[in-house]
C-alpha cells in the first residue's frame, strides 16, 4: 500500500495522537502527532471556529485526516455525516472555511472547521509554544 502525503505535505496515517492543545479566543486548535517514522509533527487548525473531538483515550491513532471544501464532491454529505451544525456547513459550502475530519483508526477523532491548517516540524526534543503558550495540554 502507497502512502499518500495528501494536502498535509506528511502522511499521518498510523500517526498516534498524543496531545490536543487548544485557545478559543485565538481560534487556535493543536494536534500534537507522533508519526510511524517517530517524528513528532504538530497539525496546527487557524481560524478554528468550531470543533467537536471524541475523548482522549489510553489508544489514539489516526487513520487519516481529511479536508473538506467548496467545490468538492460530497463535501455537503461529510458536513451531514459529521453532523456540523447548518450554520457551520453554509460557512464551509460558501467557502469561507474547510471542514477537516479527523478519521480515526482507534481513539480520538471527529471534526474541525477552520479557515487554514500548517504542519509544524521542529528536532525531536522541541515544543512548539504557538498561540496557546504552554496551557491546555492534554494526554501526554
Amino acid at each position: 500500500m502507497t502512502e499518500t502525503m495528501g494536502f498535509l505535505g506528511v502522511s499521518v496515517h498510523d500517526a498516534e495522537v498524543t496531545g490536543v492543545r487548544m485557545d478559543r479566543e485565538k481560534e487556535f486548535l493543536q494536534l500534537e502527532l507522533v508519526l510511524h517514522a517517530l517524528e513528532t509533527v504538530w497539525v496546527e487548525f487557524h481560524g478554528a471556529e468550531e470543533w467537536w473531538l471524541s475523548p482522549l483515550g489510553t489508544q489514539n491513532v489516526l487513520f487519516d485526516i481529511r479536508e473538506h471544501r467548496a467545490g468538492m464532491d460530497g463535501t455537503a454529505k461529510y458536513c451531514a455525516d459529521m453532523e456540523v451544525a447548518s450554520y457551520w456547513t453554509e460557512k464551509v459550502l460558501a467557502g469561507e472555511l474547510t471542514m477537516y475530519e479527523i478519521d480515526p483508526s482507534v481513539g480520538l477523532g471527529g471534526f474541525v472547521v477552520a479557515r487554514t491548517v500548517t504542519v509544524k516540524r521542529t528536532a525531536r526534543d522541541e515544543t512548539p509554544e504557538g498561540p496557546a503558550g504552554g496551557t491546555g495540554r492534554v494526554g501526554q
